[in-house]
């Protein structure tokens, strides 16, 4: 392990070598023909080159990187989501917006403790419109990100480690919608910003597509194939999850198609539902209220009906696996409820039988 000073091309660069790897790193610094200067220059890089190889001797036998500890923890957050593609994800940023409006969100890395976590918590407890669970789900983001700097060597503690998230209390079971409770959304008049969440919510009871995904589809993401014996479906989905970062097909129903056929030409990376965002979940509940539905409409809501419907009316489960990119089967069987109309067609072959 050792860090050299190299120069190419007239620029000052830092050439660690660790594990017989070369990682070079610009100091973006022109050499000057002028002999002060440039050595001035080469006295700054040789600084440079010493620090660097403290916080790599540092890390090797597992003392605190001062250095990079004190860098803030919105930089580490921020630089985080950068490296894990990330800035999509609406918890992170939704975490990250709060953790930057706490008035001490900006703490140095080594100063991040158990009595910080709970000040924090306490904060994002004073707005009594988000639930516990959405609390602990913002704190759990801003854990990773916490605990991503303790396996770095960045902070030598574990600041998390006897913290204690509230319990969130049991949540009454959230049923898909029915073919007719369905039906009665499609027909359901609504306001013309209702029409965009009204859209996006059938476009996902048509596909199984996740909230995350509806945000994010483009029309790049739709692919004409060729019709044949094999396949009666002109439009599919050809998309990379955002939850899973793994790629769903899924045939277009006819339904599906006239939701987003506008007959305007769109560009390949213009996205199909824009302006969505989760919280357009209020306006769904709006809807479901003004047409008497009694069940507790999410996003979510549209992907366990299609699961459901598509179970009820015969599907093969391996097929609605593929469909909603489950990579097991148990995990499809959690969305796919046996609704009372699947019970009863069940049973009457069952009766015929006995």
């Amino acid at each position: 392990m050792s860090v050299k000073i190299r120069v190419k091309n007239n620029y000052l660069y830092l050439d660690t070598i660790v594990n017989r790897k070369h990682i070079w790193e610009s100091l973006h610094i022109k050499l000057s023909t002028n002999r002060t200067i440039k050595k001035e220059q080469l006295d700054f890089a040789e600084s440079c080159r010493a620090q660097r190889e403290l916080q790599l001797a540092q890390r090797e036998w597992g003392a605190l990187d001062t250095i990079a500890s004190k860098q803030t923890l919105l930089e580490y957050y921020d630089n985080y989501c950068k490296d894990k593609c990330l800035k999509t994800c609406t918890s992170y940023l939704n975490a990250y917006k709060l953790l930057a409006k706490y008035k001490y969100g900006n703490v140095k890395l080594f100063q991040v403790n158990l009595n910080w976590i709970h000040e924090f918590y306490s904060f994002l407890k004073e707005d009594k419109a988000r639930s516990t669970f959405t609390n602990n789900l913002y704190l759990k983001r801003v854990k990773t990100v916490v605990l991503k700097a303790y396996k770095e060597g960045i902070i030598n503690k574990n600041p998390f480690i006897n913290f204690q998230f509230d319990k969130v209390k049991d949540k009454t079971e959230k049923k898909p919608l029915t073919s007719t409770e369905l039906e009665k959304f499609v027909k359901a008049k609504v306001t013309v910003q209702q029409q965009r969440a009204k859209n996006a919510f059938l476009f996902a009871c048509y596909t199984g597509l996740r909230i995350s995904d509806l945000i994010s589809l483009e029309y790049k993401d739709i692919v004409r194939k060729e019709l044949s014996k094999e396949n009666s479906f002109e439009y599919w989905i050809h998309k990379k999850q955002v939850k899973t970062s793994r790629y769903v097909d899924i045939p277009l129903l006819p339904q599906a198609r006239e939701i987003i056929n506008d007959g305007v030409l769109h560009l390949p990376n213009d996205k199909v539902f824009r302006a969505l965002d989760h919280r357009d979940n209020r306006l769904l509940k709006r809807i479901a209220e003004n047409i008497g539905l009694d069940t507790s409409i999410s996003w979510h809501t549209a992907r366990h009906t299609f699961a459901t419907i598509a179970i009820e009316y015969g599907l093969n489960p391996l097929t609605v696996q593929k469909l909603l990119g489950h990579t097991r089967l148990d995990t499809t069987a959690i969305y796919a409820v046996a609704s009372d109309t699947a019970k009863s067609k069940d049973m009457e072959k069952l009766e015929g039988v006995i």
